[in-house]
């Protein structure tokens, strides 16, 4: 999907042929859409900053001032690293222990709540017992890292 903006700002969708605010643009977004936006006066690829002025816009408290004052002291190569590896796995292991989590809520469901009544095995009960200490344990991990991520940006000051 192809969006130009314009000098006042304004978004404009070459495909619905209609100006549409950034809340719009994130809701397609959200709906699967890919999107490039372009800069109509010199024609430059202005994705990355659209994309981030929404991130920022949607979650204005996602950063506590702290937060952002260090990612702003930090040195170009260093905040791209951060962002680009351990932003990055930290968010794909975020996204894929949601996805077994939810794959996980769906067995229960259909075990306890689809008719068959609670599991009839003692088997079963253990092991749902046992993957949810292995979800504990992940989350514990990924704190783990995000602790020392933590520590490390302040030991590199």
């Amino acid at each position: 999907m192809l969006i130009k903006k314009y000098s006042n700002r304004r978004l404009y969708d070459t495909e619905q042929k209609c100006y549409i605010t950034l809340e719009e643009l994130a809701q397609r977004i959200k709906d699967g859409h890919q999107i490039q936006v372009l800069d109509n006066d010199t024609q430059q690829d202005i994705t990355q900053e659209t994309l981030l002025q929404i991130i920022f816009q949607m979650s204005s408290k996602f950063f506590s001032n702290e937060c952002l004052h260090q990612l702003i002291r930090m040195r170009q190569d260093q905040l791209q690293e951060f962002f680009q590896i351990h932003f990055q796995s930290s968010l794909d292991y975020f996204l894929k222990l949601k996805q077994q989590m939810l794959d996980q809520w769906k067995t229960w469901q259909h075990l306890w709540m689809g008719g068959v009544g609670l599991p009839k095995e003692v088997d079963e009960k253990e092991r749902m017992q046992k993957t949810m200490a292995e979800y504990q344990a992940k989350i514990c991990a990924l704190e783990q890292e995000i602790s020392e991520l933590k520590s490390s940006q302040s030991q590199k000051k």
